[in-house]
């Protein structure tokens, strides 16, 4: 409102001033043309008190003379008319003056001078006569400017605050009204906790930004909720899985402790330190998947098939049969120890599911794409997404001694979705290697 009030006022100024001065510059072009006519009269041979009546309502014109003398004037002037714009002395003898009697000021001969004095407009054109100049002079009332000019003034003085008000009124409804979904909004969301995160905020029919706002919001509690849940799940699996070390090294040391005389303390030792090692594996493997996403990814090239072929030499140690026929050379960009963790992962669960052989294939076209099969038992179509969440192991791979946690396939995706890649387990196609056959693909690297 301040600003439509200070807006309103400027205008409102200028509005008058320039209504003020167009009225005046009528004022001004009647009275050129009045005097016109009388000049024209004049040099027509016309006597000076015969000079036309003006065709502009409310002008007088008379002729004077260079000492001040009033020559004649228009039908129906008298002297009287001019009595406070021009000094009185004998006879029909006048001085131009003004008001206050000073002379009026910067008349020059031979020029054309406007002048605003008391409620009326005075135009002198000057006349070149032998022996000196005669001036025409029209006289105008101001009267109906000034009246003209104080009706709007007086106008836009009960308009304008009236027109500030009802703007300040409008924009505080409509204002109101545009905000009242966001207040609602904002109300719906303090209430929403952690414990209620199913709980959505009313999305508006319209198609505007508020209704953009309450659809990203419910985008947002969506994407919580979900968040959430993996990570209440996370917590539910991590702390069953390291139940199971943790009440194993209890119970040896405690059964050990019970029949200190009857225990084999080397056996033990070896039990206890098996079980401290799967869970320092589930710590680490946990620990991973915790800082999985901080760091920024790095834009390296990274050679696969050399990470590919480093990691088939590592895992050939465990006995297993690895071919690597069909390795060809595949780039990538991105980080080369998450890849490395790809490829591992991928390899060890192919080794610890396999019966003797696993096969190892990649090939780069407008992506790469690393293939990793083996003759195992396979997994059953429904279940080929599961085995992609963390801690999830399939009935046959529950034994602990297959040494698997149920993480690595869930970190192979991790890091490959952010490498801007896709995993996902395929029908086998080689009827020599019915098993899993998994496969991650890549954009290539330019």
């Amino acid at each position: 409102m301040l600003v439509v009030t200070i807006a309103m006022a400027a205008a409102s100024w200028l509005l008058v001033a320039t209504v003020r001065s167009s009225l005046q510059n009528d004022l001004r072009t009647d009275g050129a043309l009045a005097l016109a006519d009388a000049r024209a009269y004049l040099q027509a041979g016309f006597p000076a008190n015969r000079l036309p009546s003006p065709r502009e309502a409310g002008f007088d014109i008379v002729l004077v003379a260079d000492d001040g003398q009033i020559l004649g004037g228009s039908p129906g002037y008298t002297v009287g008319d001019w009595a406070d714009f021009v000094g009185a002395s004998d006879g029909d003898s006048h001085d131009i003056v003004g008001p206050k009697g000073e002379p009026f000021p910067g008349v020059k001969p031979n020029q054309h001078h406007v002048f605003y004095v008391g409620n009326r407009i005075f135009d002198f054109m000057p006349i070149p006569v032998r022996g000196g100049n005669l001036y025409l002079v029209a006289a105008g009332p101001l009267g109906a400017v000034d009246n003209s000019v104080r009706t709007l003034a007086n106008t836009l003085w009960w308009t304008g605050p009236a027109l500030v008000v009802l703007i300040g009124i409008v924009a505080w409804a409509v204002t109101g009204r545009a905000l009242r979904p966001v207040e609602l909004i904002r109300s719906e969301v303090t209430e929403i906790t952690h414990s209620s995160l199913d709980q959505r905020v009313s999305e508006p029919r319209a198609r505007d930004e508020v209704g953009r706002l309450a659809r990203t919001m419910n985008e947002m509690l969506d994407r919580l909720q979900s968040s959430s849940a993996r990570q209440r799940q996370f917590v539910s699996d991590a702390s069953h899985e390291l139940r199971s070390p943790v009440a194993a090294i209890r119970a040896t040391g405690e059964v050990a402790l019970a029949h200190p005389d009857a225990a084999d303390w080397p056996v033990v030792v070896r039990r206890m330190l098996v079980e401290d090692g799967r869970m320092e594996q589930i710590v680490a493997e946990l620990l991973d998947l915790a800082r999985e996403g901080e760091s920024e990814l790095p834009n390296n090239p990274v050679d696969l098939d050399d990470i590919a072929l480093e990691e088939v030499t590592r895992a050939r140690r465990d006995g297993r049969t690895i071919l690597t026929e069909g390795v060809s050379a595949g780039r990538v960009r991105g980080s080369r120890e998450l890849l490395t963790r790809v490829v591992r992962n991928l390899l060890d669960n192919a080794v610890r599911h396999a019966a003797t052989t696993v096969r190892v294939t990649l090939r780069a076209d407008a992506d790469v794409t690393l293939v990793v099969e083996d003759d195992g038992p396979g997994i059953a179509a429904p279940d080929r997404e599961q085995v992609f969440e963390r801690f999830a192991r399939l009935d046959e791979g529950r034994a602990r001694d297959a040494g698997g946690l149920g993480l690595g396939l869930a970190m192979v995706r991790t890091i490959t979705e952010r490498h801007g890649g896709t995993v996902e387990i395929t029908d086998p196609i080689d009827p020599d290697f019915p098993g899993v056959r998994i496969m991650v693909t890549l954009p290539a690297a330019e």
